[in-house]
């Protein structure tokens, strides 16, 4: 039995068509890998960039209370009553804008940070919070410096709950 010239060349072009097709699947595959792994990259990217946003913004809070704890630390002879409700005025405003911002960044009214954050207003706008006045620093002002301390330290444990550092430490890691 012999086998004609077109017979030879339409096996040779099956053979070809199974090779492209098994080649076809192979790089259907590795793009369809490469695909998973590019979302799974935009997803972690995308993630890193909220909690960004979310640390910078913790930072931002907490310079604030410890602009509250420093104006509470500051002697009668060191601020007059005009600068401290100016200050005063100031971080409350500060404050209530950040307030505002963590509401849109975390999306839920009643996240712990932001509950700390209105307790804090509320401290700070109280009467006891007035300016300084002789021997009032231990009855009056240590406690709220030791108050303003532990929402400060609740903060920053109820951010570090929030935030999830394992990109910067790993960033770290590669570092070394």
């Amino acid at each position: 039995m012999t086998i004609t010239l077109e017979e030879c060349i339409g096996i040779a072009t099956f053979c070809v068509a199974v090779f492209v097709a098994v080649q076809a699947r192979q790089i259907a595959k590795s793009a369809e890998k490469l695909t998973q792994a590019s979302n799974n990259i935009s997803f972690e990217a995308n993630r890193i960039e909220a909690e960004k946003v979310l640390i910078a913004w913790s930072q931002r809070v907490a310079a604030r209370i410890s602009a509250a704890t420093a104006l509470r630390i500051q002697s009668e002879v060191a601020i007059d009553n005009p600068a401290f409700y100016e200050r005063r005025r100031n971080i409350r405003t500060e404050l209530f804008t950040l307030q505002a911002e963590g509401e849109i960044v975390l999306k839920q009214k009643d996240a712990k940070v932001l509950v700390l954050m209105r307790e804090l207003d509320t401290m700070l706008r109280s009467p006891e919070f007035a300016p300084p006045k002789a021997g009032d620093y231990d009855d009056i002002r240590l406690p709220q410096i030791s108050k303003l301390r532990a929402v400060q330290a609740s903060f920053v444990g109820e951010m570090q709950n929030l935030v999830d550092v394992h990109w910067l430490q790993a960033s770290k890691d590669a570092g070394e």
